[in-house]
């Protein structure tokens, strides 16, 4: 597993220990990043259900200003931390959070949006996708502008629309898809 382009490209990740983890794959990740090259540069990015981290890490290195990672799961956070150290990633690009994502995104919201990024990698086997989807779209941290993308397993039951957030594209890979939703302002009907 690695950081496929920009300042950190080439660079190993370490993955969590143990077999909870599915990394998003090197050919998924570029593609992905290759479709969002537009929206990555200074924005502000939410990682949920980050795993290794490897899809926020892969934004900081395209020009991100700033990633929040989230995730439950102790040996992920070990990693995520363990690979922004070795990729010495400056203390204030990001944020490291360790809570189950539905938990942190049921809590204390900033007044203010802020990111303009979010990525969403839950496990294949759960409905978590749906359901982050579902309050990501009133969310109060995101920008009016907001793209977020969530990968599942290509048969997942994922609508098109939650709330302000409309899915405008999917790309399959195999057995992975990766869906893009869209936010409209939340003022907006």
């Amino acid at each position: 597993m690695r950081v496929v382009a920009g300042t950190y490209g080439g660079r190993t990740l370490t993955a969590p220990k143990g077999d909870h983890a599915r990394p998003t794959s090197d050919r998924v990740k570029e593609s992905l990043f290759a479709i969002l090259r537009a929206d990555v540069p200074d924005a502000a990015v939410l990682d949920l259900y980050a795993g290794s981290g490897a899809l926020g890490l892969e934004a900081l290195s395209r020009g991100a200003r700033h990633v929040t990672f989230v995730d439950r799961n102790p040996r992920s956070i070990a990693a995520i931390r363990a690979n922004l150290r070795a990729l010495d990633v400056p203390a204030e690009a990001a944020t490291v959070v360790k809570s189950p994502v539905m938990a942190w995104l049921n809590g204390p919201s900033p007044t203010e949006p802020t990111y303009g990024l979010v990525l969403l990698d839950p496990p294949y086997d759960t409905p978590d996708a749906s359901a982050a989807l579902q309050t990501l779209a009133d969310h109060a941290a995101l920008s009016d502008q907001v793209t977020v993308v969530a990968e599942h397993a290509r048969n997942a039951n994922i609508a098109d629309v939650y709330g302000r957030l409309e899915r405008t594209r999917t790309q399959r890979y195999g057995d992975t898809s990766l869906s893009f939703f869209s936010g409209a302002p939340s003022d907006v009907s």
